[in-house]
């Protein structure tokens, strides 16, 4: 009797020192994908080459161009962004314009440097609101 409930000790501390965290892990990684794939469902958008496509089969190239006539264009977007901060377009240099779908939404993103800062904003593409801003000493 003796001899088999140290084997039975023996076996429940395998249980509590391999299988259990075993399965923690399991469970952590069930968890950590469950979130990308959560992530990426509300992506609505698929890249295939230089084109994208959204959620309604619309082609868009990715040369930044719309062809929508409800967005904004390349130009306000940065206009907006510019009067943001009283700059004017000569003065601004390295100005870079992505049409791109963040925060549920199509955007701008302007990146350009002006007066020694790196500025960066995002910009609703459909009312040409300013979502999101940065600025950094260049």
């Amino acid at each position: 009797m003796k001899k088999e409930n140290k084997k039975e000790k023996e076996d429940n501390q395998i249980i509590y020192k391999i299988v259990i965290p075993a399965l923690i892990c399991i469970i952590i990684l069930l968890v950590i994908l469950i979130a990308i794939l959560l992530s990426k469902r509300f992506d609505n958008h698929l890249y295939d080459d230089n084109n994208y496509y959204d959620n309604t089969n619309n082609i868009n190239n990715d040369n930044n161009t719309n062809t929508d006539d409800n967005y904004i264009t390349k130009d306000e977007a940065l206009d907006i962004a510019l009067k943001n901060i009283d700059a004017s377009k000569s003065k601004t240099y390295d100005i870079d314009i992505e049409f791109d779908y963040k925060y549920n939404l199509y955007v701008y993103e302007v990146d350009f440097k002006y007066n020694q800062y790196e500025y960066e904003y995002y910009i609703n593409a459909t009312t040409g609101e300013i979502i999101h801003s940065f600025k950094e000493w260049d």
